[in-house]
């Protein structure tokens, strides 16, 4: 019938809601561990250099995390 919520489709709008967030947050944790191991490799093969003479937003655009 038209304009009648089941069961069913709240079941399904569920599991959909669900695999949206599990793979938005697996997303994020991989960007995350990507842009700290980049820079680590880059600090590693020397192309590029770490200073703590850059600012809170210098080292935040190109290291991807920030130190101190």
């Amino acid at each position: 019938m038209k304009g009648k919520f089941n069961f069913v489709n709240l079941i399904t709008l569920l599991v959909i809601i669900t695999i949206f967030v599990i793979s938005g947050g697996i997303f994020l944790t991989l960007l995350a561990f990507g842009l700290f191991g980049l820079s680590r490799i880059l600090i590693y093969f020397q192309l590029a250099e770490f200073t703590f003479n850059e600012g809170f937003y210098d080292n935040l655009f190109y290291y991807g995390t920030v130190y101190y």
